[in-house]
This record gives C-alpha cells, sequence and structure tokens, in this order.
C-alpha cells in the first residue's frame, strides 16, 4: 500500500473534525526517538506523541511487555480491580512521597481531580489552621449567619448593615 499525503489528507479532511491544523508530514514507522514518514524521511521525535510516546517508538523490551499482557488482558475498568494496579500505585506513592495514586483515563479527568484535590486540600488545611488566621474567615461565617437569620425580604436585605462590605 502506496501513502501519498494528498490522499491521507483528503481523507483525513472528509472523516475528521478539523479542530486544529496539522503539518503536511504522515508518519509510517517509528524506532526510539526517530519517525520516518511516508517518502523515507527521518525525524527526531521532540513532541513524545504529545504524551502517549514518552518511551519512544517500537522499543523491543515495551512492545514485548504490551503484547505478553494484551496476550492475557488487556484492559478493564477502574470499577474492577486488578492486580498490577495496586502494584503501581503502591511504586508510585513510594517514589512521589505521596500516600496514595490517582489514575484517570485523559487530562481532562487530571485536571478536574487536580481542582478537586485543591479545593479539598483548601478546606482542609483551612480547619486545621490556627484560630488567629481563622478570624477573618470566622467572622465572615458569623456574618453570613446573622444575614441567614434576618427576612429574606428584597427590602429588608438591602436595609441590613451586616450584608454589605
Amino acid at each position: 500500500m502506496t501513502m501519498v499525503l494528498d490522499d491521507v489528507v483528503a481523507r483525513e479532511t472528509k472523516h475528521v473534525l478539523q479542530t486544529y491544523r496539522r503539518n503536511p508530514v504522515t508518519f509510517v514507522r517509528g524506532q526510539g526517538v526517530r519517525l520516518w514518514d511516508a517518502d523515507g524521511r527521518e525525524y527526531l521525535d521532540l513532541l513524545s506523541g504529545i504524551g502517549v510516546a514518552a518511551l519512544g517508538h517500537a522499543h523491543p523490551g515495551l512492545t514485548r511487555a504490551i503484547s505478553d499482557q494484551a496476550q492475557t488482558l488487556l484492559h478493564t475498568s477502574n470499577l474492577f480491580y486488578h492486580p498490577y494496579q495496586g502494584q503501581l500505585a503502591e511504586r508510585l506513592a513510594n517514589l512521589s512521597g505521596l500516600e496514595r495514586a490517582f489514575f484517570c483515563n485523559s487530562g481532562t479527568e487530571a485536571v478536574e481531580a487536580c481542582l478537586k484535590f485543591a479545593r479539598r486540600y483548601w478546606h482542609t488545611a483551612a480547619s486545621r489552621a490556627p484560630s488567629s488566621s481563622r478570624s477573618n474567615n470566622r467572622s465572615t461565617a458569623a456574618r453570613s449567619d446573622r444575614c441567614r437569620s434576618r427576612p429574606t425580604s428584597t427590602t429588608a436585605r438591602r436595609s441590613s448593615r451586616c450584608c454589605r462590605r
């Protein structure tokens, strides 16, 4: 099968949502950090597959490990246990100095988790902070409590001094 850049571009233009501009090259194979296009030109892959090929292309050890695992079990959902997930989490925890690891399926999921972790940390750290550093938060909370106990009509809220800043 001979690949011509124009044919590949035409097919992708017709069937792939065009959300970003691509460079006019079609890669057909890789080895380590090197890539080759359909015309046999060699390139250095300095993008690591935008995160998915950080170990290089066609590494014999990685290829063998993926092939061996694929012949046994390719994938299970995080809704079930898998013997290697706990082992990997333990290793990551030991290497990072953190207690636990979080596995996710996408960058979006990772960002969402990061925001949730940051929010939880903020709430947890705030509850452990010395009372002097929380005094402003307490007075704000007390002010909010007083405002909630007042009448809820628009006129009453406008005239309530405690709700103004």
